[in-house]
This record gives structure tokens, C-alpha cells and sequence, in this order.
């Protein structure tokens, strides 16, 4: 398992254009409508639940990459996940590698759509070979805090798994 995924994180860094993390200007940064996470965790409640879902940020790599882990609690399995996003060198387009703990990748990319950030047609693998499409909008909503809400696709009509509202936790810029 760590040699697929150390040899997956290897193939995402040679398509990344590195001419993105040298250019500041947010019109050719695709990664910059996410910086405002990076160095923060979030953290965000489950509906009608003790659950809860924690999401730090941080620049990888002198910036040409950005990670989220996170961890949810209060399930009865523990879970957890990281997402690195970069810039593809082909299309100039944001897109992200997801691999959790129960074995589960995904893939997709990222929209910058003006006031919200879109993440359409993502392809979730299981680790039993079974696939699922998601797609997400996060709205951010003002300096600390933001919503994230995702749906599955089933049957081609799009089904609300949850939104969460996610708050910028103070202290620890980790949540290993």
C-alpha cells in the first residue's frame, strides 16, 4: 500500500507545472482560492451526531502543492484522510489526489467558479474495486469559516450526502 501511494504522489509531481508556485499573481495561481486554509485547521459538526470532521491545511513542497488531512471522531471506526492538490502541467487546471484509511482514492479537480470552489465529478474507489462519483462546492464564508457540501451520484440523479459548516480552530495546526 505505501509503494502505490508513494509511486501515485511520484507520477502527480511530474505533472505538476512548477511555473505555478513561482508566479504570486492569483490570476495564474489555481491553487489560490484555497490559501486561505493553509496553516489553519477547520472543524466541522456532523448533523445529529457526535461527529466530528477535522481538516488541517499546509503548503507542500515551497507551495507548488497544498495538503489537507484530515480525521473525523466520534464514529465507532476511526477514519481518516489526505488530499494533496496541484496544478496539471497538460491543462493548467487544480486537481487533487484523495487517499483514505479504509483504502478508498480519489481523483478530481478543482473549479474556481467566483464565489464558491467547485470539485465536479470526482472518482472515489473503494478499496473493494467498487466506484462512486462525487461532486462538491465549498462556499467560503468570510474569515473563518466556510461550507462544504457533497453529493453522490446515483442512478444520474445527484443525491446530498451532508453539508458542513466548517470553523477555523485556534492552537495546534495539525490534526495527526
Amino acid at each position: 500500500m505505501r509503494t502505490a501511494i508513494a509511486t501515485l504522489i511520484a507520477a502527480l509531481s511530474l505533472c505538476v507545472s512548477p511555473l505555478s508556485a513561482q508566479n504570486d499573481s492569483s490570476e495564474t495561481d489555481k491553487l489560490e482560492p484555497l490559501r486561505f486554509l493553509v496553516g489553519h485547521c477547520w472543524q466541522a459538526s456532523f448533523p445529529g451526531t457526535e461527529a466530528t470532521d477535522t481538516h488541517c491545511w499546509e503548503e507542500m513542497l515551497g507551495g507548488v502543492f497544498i495538503r489537507d488531512t484530515h480525521v473525523v471522531e466520534g464514529r465507532p471506526e476511526p477514519y481518516s484522510g489526505e488530499a494533496i492538490y496541484g496544478v496539471s502541467a497538460d491543462a493548467q487546471l487544480a486537481t487533487f489526489t484523495y487517499f483514505n484509511s479504509l483504502g478508498g482514492t480519489s481523483a478530481g479537480q478543482m473549479v474556481n467558479a467566483g464565489d464558491r470552489l467547485m470539485f465536479p465529478g470526482e472518482m472515489h474507489q473503494n478499496a473493494d474495486g467498487s466506484t462512486i462519483v462525487l461532486r462538491s462546492v465549498m462556499v467560503r464564508v468570510g474569515e473563518h469559516e466556510y461550507i462544504m457540501t457533497t453529493e453522490q451520484q446515483t442512478a444520474k440523479v445527484w443525491s446530498e450526502l451532508w453539508s458542513l459548516k466548517f470553523q477555523k480552530l485556534d492552537g495546534s495546526p495539525r490534526a495527526d
